[in-house]
């Protein structure tokens, strides 16, 4: 009775070693995914990070660079990225499906409007609003769907200023492109100026550098 006892409690003793070997294997093996998957979203995290242009500040006066960048944003809108983003009921005109914009800085066409003619001069708005890219449909923005690429050879760009008076500015942008396969960097040169009207300073003329 007692060896039988005894090897019960051996049996018994073996089992739980067991078990409990098998709960570290467990816990080491989701330690293990877990750290995986932070190292995954980390380099996935990074990967994003290194697609962002980054623009660097110019030389002009804060309200200057502050106009510089929101000239990018509204060139994007209509030659990189239009604003349009397939959600809600489309309109169809012509060869042109539309859709409303949503955008809380923008809820009507009127606001976004008057935005675009804060940075652009009027004739600059005419021949961009001439691409059909936009329409006001009841009071709303409405804009199609439609994305082109960057400058796949585009490294960096540098500003040099040209020349600058009480009332315009002209600013160089020199694009630096590389296209790999061991070819030296070369150099393409843009131009934006900028022109104060009525007390107002507005853009003029603006080249993209991707």
């Amino acid at each position: 009775m007692k060896k039988f006892t005894v090897l019960l409690m051996i049996i018994t003793f073996l089992l739980c070693s067991c078990q409990a070997n098998e709960k570290v294997n467990t816990n080491s093996k989701e330690n293990t995914s877990s750290q995986k998957k932070t190292q995954t979203e980390d380099l996935s995290s990074s990967k994003e990070n290194e697609t962002e242009l980054i623009i660097p500040k110019t030389p002009l006066s804060n309200e200057l660079n502050q106009l510089f960048e929101q000239g990018l944003e509204v060139y994007r809108w209509f030659n990189i990225s239009i604003m349009g983003d397939g959600q809600g009921k489309p309109v169809i005109k012509g060869e042109l499906t539309y859709y409303p914009v949503n955008n809380e800085r923008f809820p009507t066409y009127e606001s976004w409007y008057q935005y675009i003619n804060s940075v652009f001069s009027k004739e600059m708005i005419d021949h961009y609003l001439s691409k059909n890219y936009y329409i006001n449909i009841k009071g709303q923005l409405y804009g199609v769907m439609a994305d082109r690429g960057g400058n796949i050879f585009y490294k960096s760009h540098k500003y040099e200023l040209v020349s600058q008076t009480e009332n315009k500015v002209e600013l160089k942008i020199i694009g630096i492109y590389n296209e790999g396969t061991g070819e030296e960097d070369y150099y393409k040169e843009y131009t934006t100026i900028f022109e104060k009207q009525n007390g107002k300073w507005i853009i003029t003329q603006f080249e993209f550098w991707l």
